[in-house]
């Protein structure tokens, strides 16, 4: 125990949140998905009215996406744990000359010794960004992402109980995107992002997926509008 209390890791337990009963990953994810809905109700109904202004645009389309993300980049964070593959699943709209992206990205990081526990890593954000098109179905775009990056830990004997954390997270993502057929995509992405735990964590991610795009429901325009 001396040995791992002199790893800064352990310092990144707090307590904020004890172990919830049902800890599977389908459970934690839920969770984050709650937290998802209720910001993005908050910004697409309260934002528009603090603005002031009417964009014919805003909302016309939506997107839904599923990824596989990998951890790239090599730090000190790596001394301790695996890198990481991960599942990642991202919804868009058009939203005032931009998009409006919310996400979550899922992934599990295995550790290198037996005396620091791996965890479980659910990354929920919302993002703005703005597309550039180009020719031959390409477009690029460009975003700023903040949310919660959640961490449950599964160390069997954890220190005074601290089982998971919540900590701030704030990312840059870039995706060049094709599109292959009528509303469908396939992407290539990289983010970058920075959690603000006690000791800082930085890591770098690339990603590969499919998305469908489509025209917004009309009952669910009028609302939004």
């Amino acid at each position: 125990m001396a040995k791992t209390m002199e790893l800064p890791t352990k310092a990144w337990y707090n307590q904020w949140m004890k172990l919830i009963n049902k800890n599977t990953w389908m459970s934690l994810i839920a969770e984050r998905v709650n937290i998802v809905a209720a910001a993005i109700i908050i910004i697409l109904t309260v934002c528009p009215a603090a603005l002031g202004q009417s964009d014919e645009k805003s909302f016309e389309t939506m997107g839904l996406s599923v990824s596989l993300t990998g951890n790239i980049n090599e730090n000190q964070f790596h001394q301790f744990w695996e890198k990481a593959a991960g599942l990642e699943i991202n919804s868009e709209v058009d939203f005032y000359k931009g998009k409006i992206q919310f996400g979550l990205n899922a992934s599990e990081f295995s550790s290198k010794d037996q005396d620091i526990p791996g965890f479980i890593a659910l990354y929920t954000y919302l993002g703005w960004g703005m597309e550039i098109k180009f020719p031959d179905k390409f477009n690029w775009f460009n975003s700023i992402q903040a949310g919660v990056f959640y961490m449950k830990f599964d160390d069997e004997e954890p220190v005074e109980d601290w089982r998971s954390e919540n900590e701030i997270g704030i990312g840059l993502f870039s995706r060049l995107r094709y599109n292959v057929k009528g509303n469908w995509h396939m992407s290539l992405f990289a983010r970058y992002l920075k959690v603000y735990t006690h000791k800082r964590i930085y890591h770098g991610y690339i990603g590969s997926g499919i998305s469908y795009q489509f025209a917004t429901p009309g009952w669910l325009k009028d609302f939004l509008r």
